[in-house]
């Protein structure tokens, strides 16, 4: 794994609003065992590959998919065993970040892409996690869950108020926030992944020096965006970049790199990256302040103030700063309409210490719905759940919230703020692409990002240009600037 995220946030709910916790994606024990039963892999690959890419989404643009399959393809050819059937694939995430499932799945995300400067970066990055794979690192850290760890609205989510098969009606996994949630390989395995890595791409003609070179800018990058300096810590088992770097100069020096021709050359590879979607995508719906907005789908909500909001290609949730109440957004496959929907929920309720308070057929800014709220008294206090069913052009929404006796009508307004996305709304509907444009001689930076209307400062645009930010052009190159783009359905 070349980088890991770890910003995983815990929920804690009061009494019987116990929800949003995260949990292993893995619950199957792999054997302690030598033996080489690479089906296990590919099985286990398949079937979370299928989560993953359901949770985060993958990136759709077949001129970028292509071009990184076809680095994969040549990188494979100069295995001395391929033990898999390899599938390269990139993922919706600007996140910065490259992983390996079992079995010969290898993703890079658009956050990575935004860095790299050369198919030697890229070829080094995917030689890393394909040895992480053949190495079958993954498989063997599966006991100390390495993969990624998803948000799970689980059946208990109304704790007491309602049955377990209440669970099927709403059971359903998301990634929260399209992050991806890995621990660290050891510092060996890294190690191992580093060496082989290396000696694959350079027996494919690439450079595996640039190694070094994109870990670096994705820790210039990690520190730009947290504020916070990569620290050396003697207690983590994972590597520190600078010595990686260090190593990985060393090692090159010992390899020699077979010639051939790349597909795109230093001073062309970044037209590749034009037009690659930065921050959020709005094909997934985006979050401005406190509003969801999805253009793709015309509907749009607001979510309390000070709420955190996290998107993802299955849902949209938010809990309070509290951690005390929660409200989730989805797309109900079971109904297509709302009262069906509604009685079917209300059927599976067995539990009669649950009061109704609400439970009738209503619109919603002319949308046909249907308001479901229960209330029960538990742990001395009252805790509320409330379910409507929203009916869109040929889709039914569910928004689901729980939340404390004082958080009640934050449930209740968010659920009316659901709407049609109106014409004067696309006007505002705004997102961040790359735009690959030719610099000056003599110009800086700065100018650059002036003259093309650049939506970001000389630290980021250094960052992905792997330049300082304070360089002066000495002759015209492709340069990647990120500019702000209306959204057009």
């Amino acid at each position: 794994m070349i980088l890991v995220v770890k910003k995983i946030l815990n929920f804690s709910m009061q009494g019987i609003l116990k929800i949003l916790t995260f949990f292993s994606l893995i619950f199957l024990i792999v054997p302690k065992t030598k033996s080489q039963n690479h089906d296990l892999d590919s099985k286990i690959g398949y079937e979370y590959s299928f989560k993953i890419e359901q949770s985060i989404g993958v990136y759709d643009d077949s001129a970028k998919s292509d071009y990184v399959k076809l680095i994969g393809q040549r990188l494979i050819k100069h295995l001395e065993q391929k033990l898999f059937d390899y599938h390269f694939r990139i993922l919706d995430s600007s996140e910065p970040n490259a992983f390996a499932l079992p079995g010969g799945y290898v993703y890079i995300t658009r956050g990575l892409l935004l860095l790299l400067n050369s198919e030697d970066e890229l070829a080094c990055v995917m030689a890393h996690e394909i040895i992480h794979s053949q190495e079958r690192h993954t498989i063997k850290q599966m006991r100390k869950s390495i993969l990624p760890g998803i948000l799970q609205i689980p059946g208990s989510i109304i704790g007491g108020i309602a049955g377990q098969d209440v669970g099927i009606l709403i059971n359903s996994p998301i990634l929260y926030g399209s992050k991806i949630y890995l621990s660290g390989y050891s510092r060996k395995n890294e190690r191992k992944a580093d060496q082989l890595g290396m000696s694959l791409a350079a027996k494919a003609g690439y450079d595996p020096g640039k190694l070094g070179v994109i870990l670096a800018s994705i820790s210039k990058e990690l520190e730009l965006r947290t504020g916070e300096k990569e620290k050396k810590n003697y207690l983590t088992d994972h590597p520190y970049t600078p010595d990686r770097v260090e190593y990985i100069q060393k090692t090159k020096e010992n390899l020699d790199i077979s010639p051939i021709n790349k597909e795109l050359e230093d001073n062309l590879f970044v037209t590749i990256l034009n037009d690659l979607v930065v921050d959020q995508n709005p094909e997934q719906g985006l979050v401005i302040e406190n509003a969801f907005i999805h253009p793709k789908l015309k509907i749009k909500m607001e979510f309390p103030e000070n709420w955190t909001i996290r998107n993802s290609p299955l849902m949209v949730a938010a809990i309070d700063p509290d951690h005390s109440a929660a409200i989730v957004l989805r797309i109900n496959e079971e109904e297509s309409d709302p009262d069906s929907a509604a009685l079917k929920f209300h059927r599976a309720i067995r539990n009669e210490n649950i009061e109704t308070l609400t439970n009738e057929s209503i619109h919603i800014n002319n949308l046909q719905a249907h308001l479901l709220t229960l209330r029960s008294f538990q742990d001395e206090r009252y805790s509320y759940f409330q379910s409507a069913w929203i009916k869109k052009d040929s889709l039914l929404y569910n928004l689901i919230g729980v939340a404390p006796e004082n958080l009640k009508e934050d449930l209740k307004s968010t659920t009316l703020s659901f709407q049609p996305v109106l014409n004067d709304d696309w006007d505002n509907i705004q997102y961040k692409k790359v735009k690959v444009v030719t610099s000056h001689e003599g110009e800086s930076l700065t100018e650059i990002i002036s003259r093309n209307q650049s939506v970001e400062d000389k630290e980021l645009t250094g960052i992905i240009n792997n330049l300082e930010s304070d360089y002066i052009f000495d002759n015209n190159r492709l340069v990647k600037v990120i500019i702000s783009k209306k959204y057009v359905d």
